[in-house]
């Protein structure tokens, strides 16, 4: 069983450049439901709430670039597929090692975007298919180092203290500032 449309949410900063991608993207036909931001933090507001399979993502922007958007999805229990749509090609390594589906450069051409879309759509399918309980869930942690992923299976024991909670995995423990209650 295939899934349905998948739902898109447009981020970019220039009026000219977020209307283009809308009429592109409802032109693919591919869509069952088109949003738009303004920008960064609207984005991050909206991708909380509605929770798009895929993200059409502009990098440079004043308030949030695109960059810090994609990290913010990468904590994400369901993160969605990031096209990132820019004008410079100077941020592509970076955007791959945030592991975006594609990079397209302005002004953006529809057969490009299809292809793009279809790589997504391909590949929320199979996270939809291989997705096994307990291997994909995962915890963001802070340690001295900076932010870390944690696989829950890996976590042999938890400990309450108060508003934190420790996790001890082999090895190693961290100390979370978050209830047992909110996970």
């Amino acid at each position: 069983m295939s899934m349905s449309p998948p739902s898109v949410l447009i981020v970019d900063d220039e009026p000219l450049a977020r209307s283009r991608l809308k009429a592109l993207s409802e032109r693919t036909g591919l869509f069952d439901r088109i949003e738009l931001a303004k920008g960064g933090r609207e984005a991050l507001e909206k991708i909380r709430k509605l929770q798009p399979d895929i993200l059409l993502l502009d990098v440079d922007m004043p308030d949030l670039s695109g960059l810090k958007v994609a990290e913010f999805c990468e904590g994400l229990v369901r993160m969605p597929q990031i096209i990132f749509t820019t004008a410079h090609s100077r941020y592509a390594v970076q955007a791959f090692r945030l592991e975006a589906t594609d990079y397209l450069l302005k002004p953006v051409k529809e057969a490009l975007l299809r292809e793009a879309v279809k790589r997504a759509i391909d590949s929320l399918e199979r996270d939809r298919i291989d997705r096994e309980p307990d291997l994909d869930q995962r915890l963001w942690v802070q340690d001295r180092t900076g932010s870390l992923q944690l696989i829950i299976s890996d976590i042999e024991w938890v400990e309450a203290e108060r508003d934190y909670m420790r996790l001890y995995l082999p090895g190693r423990s961290y100390l979370v500032h978050q209830s047992m209650r909110s996970l």
